[in-house]
């Protein structure tokens, strides 16, 4: 029998060597986050047993519209209005996974694993929230999008979920399958930032 290793990484063996990444400048950082799971919760976010559910088996409940919040084991992201993202480590995907059915049995709710349909990227260092304006039409001031928030948008003309995880620290989640062009945005892009 074959072992399947899970992909550590979505960008090595997929992205040309040709691009600058990661990038690392002395006022900007832009990195890829290891492989980790991801669950697609869909449900009524106001159901107070939907709620109860994902804070036994999350250590948080699910976010408001526009907020990221973290929990010991996993972080919620809002994804719209009856929809969140759940991230958790690869290792313990498929516990949570079936923990949270277990728990939302009764519920009007559905659990899915997204985890190889995605990847994130890691932008931080001073310049950072500048570098994102570049890529979306969202104001990316530290001010105006603050930690603890998130936001779907196009980013690099891509569909994109950008989450500020704590101060100068930001996450861009992006379809694994349009990984190639958007590097090649990110590597063109922080040239700018290579001498600041």
């Amino acid at each position: 029998m074959v072992k399947l290793i899970a992909r550590e990484s979505v960008v090595k063996g997929t992205v040309p060597t040709t691009y600058t990444f990661p990038i690392t400048y002395p006022s900007l950082s832009v990195s890829e986050k290891p492989y980790g799971g991801i669950l697609r919760l869909q449900t009524n976010s106001t159901d107070q047993a939907v709620n109860a559910a994902v804070l036994k088996v999350c250590g948080v409940g699910l976010p408001r519209p526009g907020e990221f919040v973290q929990g010991s084991d996993c972080e919620i992201a809002w994804a719209g209005p009856k929809e969140s993202l759940i991230f958790v480590s690869a290792a313990n995907q498929d516990a949570i996974t079936a923990s949270l059915w277990a728990a939302l049995q009764g519920a009007f709710a559905t659990v899915t694993q997204v985890s190889d349909s995605r990847a994130c990227l890691l932008v931080s260092a001073p310049a950072a929230w500048d570098f994102l304006a570049k890529g979306c039409a969202v104001d990316c001031d530290p001010q105006v999008f603050i930690p603890g928030s998130v936001i779907t948008t196009r980013f690099a003309n891509q569909p994109a979920m950008l989450i500020h995880e704590r101060a100068g620290h930001y996450r861009i989640y992006v379809e694994a399958s349009l990984i190639v062009s958007t590097v090649s945005w990110l590597s063109d892009a922080a040239k700018e930032f290579s001498a600041a």
